[in-house]
């Protein structure tokens, strides 16, 4: 089959003064959709890890100890636990909210929230100790060590950055024309089974 029968219903595809033949990306406003997309995903992967990263850049890091969780179960009161125990799993709406405590040099101690909380299961008990990461003035902190900290920024990241990758050379290439490589001279084998 010649090129000229090949392309003949392929509107971006012409035939050049130099006899080749080349193929011109357009879709220029789906590919610029794709681009802005793609730049969304990623600048939500900012968003989600740029507390806990300014707070492990430029904040203070510390060991503390967890002193006590709250459990919420919906219709039910507030559940305090102050000492290490057996927490039984909830289901999904139940959520566990954690403090974790530093001494101070002062000898008195300071409580932080931890940002990060869980549903239906907790993660950490009573007495165990986490690194934190906060700064000074924050009631609350972020668990250095614990994916939850820092797993959906890195994912949103890795995400909107692949795709990124991609739509800023498709994008860059509408208009241009690429070059279509020639037709193998052989025949092609009239076997059904290598077609």
């Amino acid at each position: 089959m010649s090129p000229e029968e090949l392309y003949k219903d392929e509107a971006n595809i012409a035939k050049a003064s130099d006899g080749r033949w080349y193929y011109t990306p357009d879709k220029f406003a789906a590919k610029l959709a794709f681009l802005i997309g793609s730049l969304t995903i990623t600048a939500l992967g900012v968003i989600l890890i740029w507390d806990p990263a300014v707070r492990h850049l430029f904040g203070e890091q510390e060991t503390a100890r967890i002193t006590r969780i709250e459990r919420n179960d919906p219709n039910q009161e507030t559940q305090l636990i102050r000492y290490r125990k057996e927490i039984p799993e909830g289901d999904y709406y139940t959520r566990f909210t954690y403090t974790a405590t530093i001494d101070q040099d002062n000898g008195s101690s300071r409580d932080f929230t931890l940002a990060i909380g869980s549903r239906r299961n907790v993660f950490i008990n009573v007495n165990d100790n986490v690194e934190i990461i906060y700064f000074p003035e924050d009631n609350h902190a972020y668990q250095l060590y614990e994916h939850r900290t820092w797993a959906f920024g890195i994912g949103f990241l890795f995400v909107g950055a692949l795709l990124t990758s991609c739509a800023v050379p498709t994008l860059l290439a509408v208009g241009k024309p690429i070059l279509i490589d020639e037709e193998a001279a052989e025949e092609l084998s009239e076997d059904p089974a290598h077609a």
